[in-house]
């Protein structure tokens, strides 16, 4: 997927001392990607952990190497359909998750996520 930004830029002219404004499009690539945080961390560490199509943030030692796991194995399963990411529709991403083991929230409404 792509997205089109309009973006500004201004520069000062030396010779006259004005403001130029310059419009241009930037085209940029929109990437999907596993994101796992984690609240429960009472000992202090900082945790990151970056893979392919995911990042992780925060949690507990515990909870952090789960996250890790889901992700690995998420990744593996999409190995295995030779797909990536980017390549599949919501309904194969939900078959994956339940596949490993993972919840997933039920299709958003005007209400927000589960109807609420």
């Amino acid at each position: 997927m792509t997205h089109v930004k309009k973006a500004f830029s201004l520069k000062i002219s030396p010779t006259y001392g004005r403001i130029l404004l310059h419009r241009k499009e930037i085209t940029m690539k929109i990437k999907s990607l596993l994101l796992g945080l984690g609240f429960d961390a009472r000992d202090g560490h900082k945790r990151i952990t970056r893979g392919k199509n995911f990042y992780i943030f925060g949690g507990s030692k515990t909870t952090h190497q789960s996250m890790q796991d889901s992700c690995i194995k998420f990744n593996e399963e999409l190995g295995k359909r030779h797909k990536g990411l980017d390549d599949i529709s919501r309904q194969e991403f939900c078959d994956i998750a339940y596949k490993i083991g993972l919840k997933v929230a039920e299709k958003e409404s005007k209400g927000g996520l589960n109807g609420a």
